[in-house]
């Protein structure tokens, strides 16, 4: 039978200990930046419907940017590969938030957002 050394089996406590503590401190880091990330995109969404009145959706492409994009513009990268093809409502349903001027769209996104909310508040 082996015997136990303490002091192994303390590094090796610390040693998982340190390492919980830097895993979440990685994924705090990683909420912090994609907080900072929608706040840059949704300014620059709404200088750019101040400039041209257009709805801008907030999204996260495959590669984890976060962009503002225009109808147009999510069309040019569905072409190009880049986002799959979607209807309205599943932008609508896929977007961190939108900026618009028209309210009947601003009221869709509330009420997507609520049903998803509802969603995740049954399921956890």
């Amino acid at each position: 039978m082996r015997k136990r050394n303490i002091f192994s089996d303390f590094r090796n406590k610390i040693a998982k200990d340190y390492y919980e503590w830097w895993s979440y401190l990685v994924s705090f880091w990683n909420v912090q930046t994609d907080n900072r990330r929608i706040k840059r995109a949704l300014k620059r969404g709404r200088i750019k419907n101040a400039g041209d009145k257009r709805t801008y959706y907030i999204l996260r492409d495959k590669t984890g940017g976060i962009n503002e994009l225009n109808k147009s513009e999510i069309n040019m990268l569905v072409k190009a590969g880049i986002f799959a093809k979607r209807s309205h409502m599943q932008i609508i349903s896929d977007a961190i938030d939108i900026v618009c001027k028209n309210s009947q769209i601003q009221e869709e996104f509330n009420q997507e957002k609520l049903r998803k909310e509802a969603i995740n508040d049954t399921e956890g």
